[in-house]
């Protein structure tokens, strides 16, 4: 494992646009809410707006409720632990407002129930709005991760 921090991601800039500082600490947070499975409800009503819109591989959920079911699921499935560690976080656009979209990538190693160990790249795409109340001022509208949980699924079954 690398010795920073393994929630603290690397940024990158797109036109010269830098990622918001509000991205990056919320990042650092969220992953380590995602792979607490004590953090279900936090996980989802601090860091996504209500009306949200989540999709997780093939999985999709729009709004608290369905993002907190989708959430309830991924932990009562066959998975024991996370372990997220971000790469890199590229931002879209070259405005402000553009700025609040970003591209991101990594890995995460899961720990299944049958003692087994899976590691999986993904990447995500990221549209945040602004939310005066929120802890970063910032949520989640939009985020969409891409993986292939074929590995992870072959694992649990085998």
């Amino acid at each position: 494992m690398s010795t920073k921090n393994q929630y603290t991601p690397s940024s990158s800039t797109s036109g010269g646009n830098p990622v918001d500082p509000r991205i990056l600490s919320f990042f650092t947070t969220f992953y380590a809410a995602s792979d607490n499975p004590k953090s279900i409800e936090e996980w989802t009503n601090e860091y996504f707006k209500d009306n949200a819109q989540l999709t997780m591989g093939t999985k999709k959920a729009q709004g608290s409720d369905e993002i907190l079911a989708l959430r309830k699921a991924n932990w009562a499935g066959p998975v024991k632990t996370r372990n997220h560690i971000i790469h890199q976080i590229y931002p879209f656009g070259t405005g402000p407002k553009d700025g609040l979209d970003v591209f991101l990538n990594g890995i995460v190693e899961y720990g299944l129930h049958n003692g087994k160990t899976v590691t999986l790249e993904w990447s995500a795409k990221a549209v945040f709005v602004e939310d005066s109340k929120a802890a970063h001022g910032i949520k989640f509208s939009f985020y969409h991760v891409y993986l292939d949980s074929a590995p992870l699924t072959a694992a649990a079954q085998g």
